[in-house]
């Protein structure tokens, strides 16, 4: 019942956040910042558990500050590039800095060191941390983050020529319905039909309950709703000319729906490592019956940088 409820309240806070898109993008926007810093704190919490030597604050600051960043750089018209590389610079800003303060904080870094049951140079300990902490700003921050990117992915005429062949369709809205439909797909067939019909583990030195068929059934599922999409989205003039411009046929999308399924499986798989390492089975409690935040958006994160970067391909 906790879970069900748990279930009601988060299809509640989407439909939420999607009026609050229709009202204003930047609303939208909010809402998946504060989500991506409790997400990255959820996952900062998932090293330390695994003795990694992250450090907390860094990836905290850097996603506020990449947050920021993303929507001072859209409201005066920067271009993909120009953010793509403000936020790698950003990453090395944090790399130096957190290196810096844990190789010259020698006394705090050794009782670290001893902590995490680590041995040999502050150095080493210092470049393992760094990396450490990196990753955490790049997993789930920018992953996260990237839906801002799609957000508004319509006012990046002047780097995305392609963007013209949908005129003034809502193209933002249509792809993170996509990527959110063919996670949501992917997993529902999951469950049931590994349910179903059980079987061969998938990868049972990773996740114990994942199974072949499971997967297959995630692949169909993903295709189904790729159809389902395609069928509803070209029911809008300005959408059926985009994709038929870009030559994007509904076999191309039952192309497409595979991918994303199995990506979606890989970014379940990835957090499952994490949370293994981490000798936990939930990645968090936030959600009673659910787990963590990411437990509920591990596929979605990995399927969200497949569609990103596959359209921004196909529109330039």
């Amino acid at each position: 019942m906790k879970r069900i409820w748990t279930g009601a309240v988060i299809t509640a806070i989407l439909v939420v956040a999607f009026l609050l898109r229709e009202v204003n993008l930047f609303l939208f926007d909010i809402c998946i910042g504060v989500f991506a810093l409790f997400a990255s704190l959820e996952v900062a919490k998932l090293l330390i558990k695994a003795k990694k030597g992250n450090l907390v604050l860094p990836v905290l600051l850097y996603t506020s500050i990449a947050y920021l960043f993303l929507l001072l750089g859209i409201n005066y018209n920067l271009g993909l590039g120009q953010l793509f590389v403000g936020l790698v610079l950003l990453l090395l800003v944090v790399f130096i800095a957190t290196y810096a303060y844990i190789y010259f904080a020698k006394e705090r870094t050794k009782l670290r060191m001893e902590l995490d049951e680590k041995d040999g140079k502050v150095s080493r300990y210092a470049l393992q941390s760094s990396i450490s902490t990196i990753f955490n700003c790049i997993y789930p921050s920018v992953f996260l983050l990237l839906f801002v990117i799609l957000n508004h992915i319509d006012s990046f005429g002047s780097s995305l020529s392609n963007l013209t062949l949908f005129q003034n369709a809502d193209l933002g809205l249509v792809l993170i319905l996509f990527v959110l439909i063919t996670s949501a797909f992917s997993d529902i067939f999951a469950y049931f039909v590994g349910s179903l019909f059980g079987g061969k583990k998938l990868c049972p030195t990773i996740s114990e309950k994942k199974t072949i068929s499971g997967a297959i059934g995630a692949i169909i599922g993903s295709v189904l709703g790729c159809v389902i999409f395609y069928i509803l989205a070209c029911t809008n003039g300005y959408i059926a000319n985009g994709f038929a411009g870009l030559g994007l046929t509904l076999p191309w999308f039952v192309v497409i729906g595979i991918f994303a399924s199995i990506i979606t499986q890989l970014g379940d798989l990835f957090e499952s490592v994490l949370k293994r390492r981490a000798n936990v089975k939930d990645s968090g409690h936030i959600l009673p019956g659910h787990g963590g935040l990411m437990d509920r958006v591990d596929g979605i994160t990995f399927n969200l940088v497949f569609v990103l970067v596959l359209f921004i391909i196909l529109l330039i």
